[in-house]
């Protein structure tokens, strides 16, 4: 049985687990590529989405474009063919496409818009030290959730690399709070995310700066204080799950 794994970006990739044998022939006759939004969080302003992508078998790799900007290339060789992946934008449609090749370069493709003005499924909140949406390598984490099921045990990891905050159960209200330090390993940057999933495969995240302590309290995640590099508006994209 294949297990579903999170894919990052090019400089966060993740190591996918699960591995299963893969012959290396073209990708399945009439198998078409999907992409499923599972979770779109608009609390605290943020703007980012949890997707499903999934490739025909025998693929040796997969290509995420977000908008007009291209993501780094997942590797899928040896590896599971289906794997989440998250996007943030402040430009509320994101054309995002999944092109998937086979071992003899063939490929295949779809494409999906998706609004990240609606909020779809569980929303997360994050505050870092007080900072909402930012938080420091070493410093405090709290992340609350609702919309999912009451008496649900919650798993809270930040992404990129994994990094495990811990586990909290859903109260009879429907919400769940967890605090937590963050690892002093963590890279500082803007596509982070802390996703949230329950033990029936519901999903929640949330985008997430990590910046500096000193910087925590300069500016808020998409604006000209924060740390996105680049023109106003470009995606960014997130790690693979």
């Amino acid at each position: 049985m294949k297990k579903r794994v999170l894919a990052g970006t090019a400089a966060l990739a993740l190591g996918l687990t699960g591995v299963i044998g893969v012959n290396q022939a073209s990708a399945d006759e009439g198998a078409a590529p999907s992409l499923t939004v599972r979770a779109v969080n608009t609390a605290q302003g943020d703007a980012s989405a949890y997707l499903m992508a999934k490739c025909p078998e025998h693929t040796a790799k997969a290509i995420i474009k977000v908008g007009d900007r291209k993501t780094e290339t997942i590797n899928l060789k040896n590896a599971p063919s289906e794997f989440g992946y998250m996007i943030s934008s402040n430009q509320g449609q994101a054309p995002t496409s999944l092109t998937c090749f086979d071992y003899q370069e063939k490929s295949t493709n779809t494409t999906v818009t998706i609004d990240l003005t609606k909020a779809v499924g569980p929303q997360v909140t994050v505050t870092g030290d007080g900072v909402a949406r930012k938080a420091a390598p070493g410093g405090n984490i709290t992340v609350g959730a609702t919309g999912f099921a009451a008496g649900q045990e919650l798993d809270f990891t930040l992404y990129s690399k994994p990094y495990p905050l811990g586990k909290a159960t859903v109260s009879a209200g429907g919400s769940a709070q967890l605090s937590a330090v963050v690892s002093s390993d963590v890279i500082p940057g803007s596509s982070h995310y802390v996703v949230v999933k329950s033990d029936k495969d519901e999903i929640g995240l949330a985008n997430v700066a990590i910046v500096n302590k000193d910087d925590l309290k300069k500016g808020q995640p998409g604006d000209n204080g924060g740390k996105q590099k680049g023109k106003p508006g470009l995606p960014r994209t997130g790690a693979a799950a």
